[in-house]
């Protein structure tokens, strides 16, 4: 976690295999999964992207190069609630 005068943000790793880069965006859809298993509904990222967005933050998430995948949440630091 880090924070500065306009935000707060917060770092999430892993390290499994990634997505490839023609899905980082398709994962935030609605009902989009990668795993094709039956557990979940490919819901969560896009709800926090979009909870983040209607306060003014954001979620990135991204390719490590070293592997695995980074998660970036951004908060605003004026945010009231």
């Amino acid at each position: 976690m880090d924070f500065d005068d306009d935000w707060i943000t917060i770092m999430v790793t892993d390290q499994g295999p990634g997505i490839e880069e023609s899905q980082l965006d398709d994962v935030f859809e609605p009902y989009y999964r990668l795993a094709n298993d039956d557990e979940g509904h490919g819901l969560g990222l896009g709800i926090s992207r979009n909870i983040l967005h209607g306060h003014g933050g954001d979620l990135i998430i991204r390719n490590r190069e070293v592997g695995g995948l980074e998660a970036k949440i951004l908060i605003p630091t004026g945010l009231e609630v």
